[in-house]
């Protein structure tokens, strides 16, 4: 059961945070950290688009879609001279329109684009995967820099390949179940739209609308649930009990289970505690990483401005000036905003932490150096 008050637990992780970061300052050591925190994925943070399709909208599509009819209209002119004109229509026969047809879009795509859309999701996938195994072996690393107040990275990275292989197959099973949910919902989608039921004026009918709204809406809801409960749960305290035990994540869930049952109300508490905080917290770092952005954005224009004029003739050096010199400069304001956020981090692991600590359950991961009365 907890002993102390909330807010003295907020007390304790600010000089936690301090006492990391700042004493002593070591610029190397924010480097580290912040390096780590990443790959943890406890930093929180568009596309591209190419034409791959066919041909455009008012370039006539597949006769699968659409119907061609002659209609002939007799006209009679001043002298009395009667022509026939033959002219041609063009009607959706599917119900759908040849701009909002995923069918037609598919049969489109151009042969030799297939293999590279192949190749790029494949890759795509390896690369998700490489970083979901990172980030579970590093969610150890992560833990024992906020523990031990250290920037080591080899050596937990080494110890801790059980428990990091153990949470990589957690992460592996739930991400496969959120694919599959998301792949339904788009599948459903999908075949709404070539059954027809979005006709060719775009506007579907009102039950399709409230379907897909309730189930993009549930989809949302069980998605920000059970973030919530991993970002505040199985990540803070399980990965904690996996590191101090020495074990796997069942052998860890079946020990916070025992927990759980003993501090439901606490742990509950905890939880809107920290999204709370979260959306506060969040709010300020938004606005301020908006003018980091805007900072860095006038810095790199005035950087640049002296060299567009100077090579403005000779275009292929300025674009070779610009992609030598903007490419450093896009990674060195993409570490300088995580950076900025590496407390936020700090604080929040450090406040797990403590908060397991508060509850007397057997865990210290770090120890309260006084306590409060319960709140």
């Amino acid at each position: 059961m907890r002993q102390v008050k909330f807010s003295f637990l907020i007390h304790q992780s600010i000089n936690r945070t301090e006492l990391v970061l700042l004493k002593p300052f070591a610029f190397r050591k924010w480097l580290r950290l912040v390096f780590i925190a990443f790959l943890a994925g406890s930093l929180t943070s568009g596309g591209f688009h190419f034409n791959v399709f066919g041909p455009s909208y008012h370039t006539p599509t597949k006769a699968s879609a659409i119907k061609t009819s002659s209609i002939k209209v007799i006209s009679s002119s001043a002298n009395g001279v009667t022509k026939t004109v033959t002219s041609s229509r063009q009607t959706v026969v599917s119900g759908l329109s040849p701009f909002f047809n995923p069918v037609i879009w598919i049969e489109q795509l151009r042969p030799q684009v297939w293999g590279l859309v192949c190749f790029a999701g494949f890759l795509l996938v390896g690369i998700m995967v490489v970083f979901m195994w990172l980030g579970a072996r590093f969610e150890f690393v992560w833990w024992e820099a906020i523990v031990k107040n250290t920037d080591t990275i080899s050596e937990p990275f080494k110890r801790y390949k059980k428990q990091g292989e153990s949470l990589f197959n957690l992460n592996l099973i739930v991400s496969v179940v959120f694919l599959l949910i998301g792949g339904g919902i788009a599948w459903l989608v999908i075949s709404m739209i070539t059954k027809g039921s979005f006709k060719f004026n775009f506007m579907p009918d009102f039950m399709t609308v409230l379907s897909l709204g309730v189930s993009f809406a549930l989809l949302v809801v069980i998605f920000l649930i059970v973030s919530c409960i991993f970002a505040c749960i199985i990540y803070p305290q399980i990965v904690t009990l996996m590191a101090m035990d020495n074990c796997s994540f069942i052998k860890a869930w079946g020990k916070f289970w025992e927990i759980y049952s003993n501090n439901a109300k606490d742990i509950w508490l905890f939880i809107f505690l920290s999204f709370g905080i979260s959306i506060v917290v969040g709010i300020a770092a938004g606005i301020f990483a908006v003018i980091t952005v805007i900072v860095l954005g006038l810095t790199g224009f005035i950087i640049a401005v002296p060299f567009a004029l100077l090579f403005w003739k000779f275009k292929t050096l300025l674009w070779l000036i610009a992609i030598i010199l903007g490419i450093p400069y896009f990674l060195v304001s993409v570490v300088v905003l995580m950076l900025l956020y590496l407390p936020v981090a700090v604080f929040f692991r450090s406040l797990s932490l403590y908060f397991l600590t508060s509850l007397n359950c057997g865990y210290e991961p770090l120890p309260l150096s006084t306590t409060g009365g319960v709140m």
